[in-house]
C-alpha cells in the first residue's frame, strides 16, 4: 500500500480484519459442518509459531488443527494440543477418523461410541487403541 502512496494506519488493518472475519463465520462455521457429515474425515494438528513480543509466561506456539474430506478442509487455530481441543474440533461428530497414534484422539474416541480411530500405516497407534 505505502508503493501506492497508500497510508493505512495498521488499526485500520485490523479493524477491516475483524469486520471480515465477522461476515465470513457463518460460512466457516457451515464449512465445519458439512466436513462432519462425512462418514470418514482425515484430523491432524500441527504447531503454529507466534509472532511478535510475548511475555514470558505465553505460548511460543498454538496449534492448528484441521478435519479434511475429499472435497473440503476446515482449519481451527487452538491454544492447545489437549484432548479437550481434540473435543472441541470433533464435537458432534460420529464416524471415522483417519489420524495419527496421538492419544488425544484415542481419549476422545474412548469417551464417544459413535467415533471410531483408523490410524495411517505411517503411524503406529499405541496397543490399547486397536
Amino acid at each position: 500500500m505505502a508503493r501506492e502512496g497508500l497510508v493505512v494506519d495498521s488499526q485500520t488493518l485490523w479493524d477491516q480484519l475483524n469486520r471480515l472475519g465477522s461476515v465470513l463465520k457463518p460460512a466457516y462455521e457451515g464449512l465445519r459442518a458439512h466436513v462432519l457429515t462425512h462418514p470418514v474425515v482425515f484430523a491432524d494438528e500441527t504447531r503454529w509459531r507466534l509472532l511478535g513480543k510475548r511475555s514470558k509466561d505465553e505460548n511460543k506456539t498454538w496449534q492448528v488443527w484441521v478435519l479434511a474430506t475429499p472435497n473440503a478442509v476446515f482449519y481451527r487455530i487452538q491454544d492447545s494440543r489437549s484432548a479437550k481441543a481434540a473435543e472441541q474440533m470433533l464435537d458432534g461428530y460420529e464416524g471415522v477418523v483417519m489420524c495419527d497414534g496421538y492419544k488425544a484422539y484415542s481419549s476422545v474416541a474412548s469417551e464417544r461410541p459413535g467415533l471410531r480411530l483408523a490410524h495411517c500405516w505411517a503411524h503406529y497407534p499405541e496397543p490399547d487403541v486397536i
